[in-house]
């Protein structure tokens, strides 16, 4: 499965690039939301994974976007923040999918797993 990861912070990109990776996932990342959009045009997705709180755009002015332009790939929030900020930014938290970023990058990708395979079974 081909996952787009999309976290301005390096360390959790790149640990969760190199997590994926070795559970068997394809993950491709992107340090800023413009890239993401740029990619996402060319490459078809299995999951996007959007860090909530990026500099200069943010992660829900991202699903926005990819929203306009009528993409459809699942996509799941890494945040610190609290669902009810995140409803308020305008994101339907109904389409997508929220794991907390405060528990340790074992958890995080545990649950990854988990939501993929949820999707594969239905």
């Amino acid at each position: 499965m081909k996952i787009l990861l999309v976290d301005d912070d390096n360390t959790t990109r790149r640990a969760l690039l190199l997590g994926l990776k070795k559970i068997g996932y394809e993950p491709d990342e992107v340090s800023h939301p413009i890239d993401a959009l740029k990619k996402v045009d060319v490459i078809s997705y299995d999951l996007i994974i959007v860090d909530f709180n990026m500099s200069l755009i943010s992660g829900g002015n991202l699903i926005k976007l990819l929203n306009k332009s009528n993409n459809k790939t699942p996509v799941l929030i890494l945040s610190s923040e609290s669902r009810i900020k995140i409803e308020s930014s305008g994101v339907d938290i109904n389409s997508v999918w929220i794991i907390s970023k405060d528990q340790p990058i074992t958890a995080i990708l545990e649950k990854i797993n988990t939501y993929l395979k949820k999707q594969i079974f239905n």
